[in-house]
């Protein structure tokens, strides 16, 4: 059976372990240590569905990724992962329909699974 591919972009190593740990008995997972390597592994890998991003790395953060990832596939479908409160720049994504929402760390993993079966159920894949 096919797996839907997730990529998660996070600069915090623990994070993605604990990502992939929870959804890779039903999910392919990919990860990113960055934003640059995000972008490579959507390059590398067209048939990622679904996108998780932090909002707070080095170099590219979660807004500069989403929005160039965005750029290039738009058919994907973006969320971002924060530690931190909504800001205007999420608020900015979600309105122009780029971010399909936001969760907050640390994670609450049965809300991302709801989340991404829900989805997954209206796009049939």
């Amino acid at each position: 059976m096919h797996k839907t591919k997730i990529l998660y972009v996070d600069d915090e190593p623990f994070n993605l372990m604990l990502f992939e740990a929870h959804l890779e008995k039903d999910f392919d997972i990919i990860t990113a240590i960055n934003g640059e390597e995000g972008i490579e592994k959507l390059r590398l890998n067209p048939d990622i569905s679904i996108v998780f991003s932090d909002l707070k790395m080095p170099k590219m953060n979660g807004i500069e990724f989403v929005t160039k990832a965005y750029s290039q596939n738009a058919t994907i479908i973006y969320y971002m992962v924060t530690g931190f409160d909504n800001n205007d720049e999420i608020n900015d994504l979600m309105e122009n329909k780029i971010l399909k929402k936001h969760f907050h760390k640390p994670f609450n993993m049965k809300e991302i699974i709801s989340e991404i079966n829900s989805v997954l159920t209206l796009k049939n894949l």
